[in-house]
């Protein structure tokens, strides 16, 4: 059973990714110290079950703590955060949302699949998420700013994503992509794992790699994940290891 254990090397893990939240928290004070930029967050879109736009409770408990998680790393990388459960208007109505979330300098929508809205191929998903989603969003000052991201910068095969693996694990990678786009100068060195410039880059979970020019936010063959494993029960790396971590101030 000792053999087995490993209690220790796991707490030694999530402390370490505590350790790096805080830094990256600290050094997100002091960059929006002049002045703090307002994100809000989306959960998803429902589209095939009649459900819309599904919102984020950004209020607090009665302990003070953030209803959501996403709120409390949009708190963390120091954005005002906006509580996108205050909008009241229609589930599909994305330009009433838009001049609800108007004065937002940062959203974030933790979605990005198409399979599950029961769009067929590539080109219907990048109608859904460019066309009918996003062109009405243009009074918004993230979308002027070029600001709006979603979960789809790493995925699997079968069009998953990371985010929804690791960011349970390790918060802390997350909090750094929100921190290297709002205030670039407080990630210096960081790359992004998850978030995935929605106006820039790509949308959708439908692309394969092959037919894709970015090496990110696509689909990879199996036969390249594969590739890039080392030696099987190996301890495992975090997630800074590679994407650069943000150091104390």
């Amino acid at each position: 059973a000792a053999f087995y254990n490993k209690e220790a090397s796991i707490n030694a893990f999530l402390s370490d990714s505590k350790s790096r939240w805080d830094c990256a928290s600290q050094r997100a004070a002091l960059a929006a110290a002049g002045g703090k930029k307002k994100g809000i967050a989306m959960s998803y879109i429902d589209v095939s079950w009649g459900s819309g736009m599904n919102m984020v409770d950004c209020s607090k408990d009665a302990s003070g703590m953030w209803k959501n998680k996403l709120c409390g790393v949009l708190d963390a990388a120091g954005l005002e955060v906006m509580n996108s459960a205050a909008y009241t208007g229609g589930a599909y109505d994305y330009s009433q949302f838009a001049t609800f979330a108007a004065d937002a300098d940062f959203f974030l929508i933790a979605d990005m699949d198409c399979k599950y809205k029961n769009l067929a191929n590539n080109a219907s998903c990048y109608g859904f998420w460019k066309d009918t989603f996003l062109s009405h969003l243009n009074v918004m000052k993230a979308f002027k700013n070029q600001m709006i991201y979603d979960v789809g910068r790493t995925m699997d095969p079968a069009g998953g994503t990371d985010y929804l693996v690791s960011v349970p694990v390790e918060p802390d990678a997350l909090l750094a992509d929100v921190i290297s786009v709002v205030y670039p100068v407080a990630a210096a060195g960081h790359n992004r794992v998850y978030l995935r410039n929605m106006l820039t880059e790509s949308v959708g979970n439908m692309e394969a790699c092959v037919d894709n020019t970015q090496p990110y936010g696509c689909l990879p063959s199996a036969a390249y994940l594969a590739s890039q494993c080392t030696s099987l029960g190996a301890a495992a790396d975090s997630i800074a290891k590679f994407a650069g971590i943000v150091l104390c101030p």
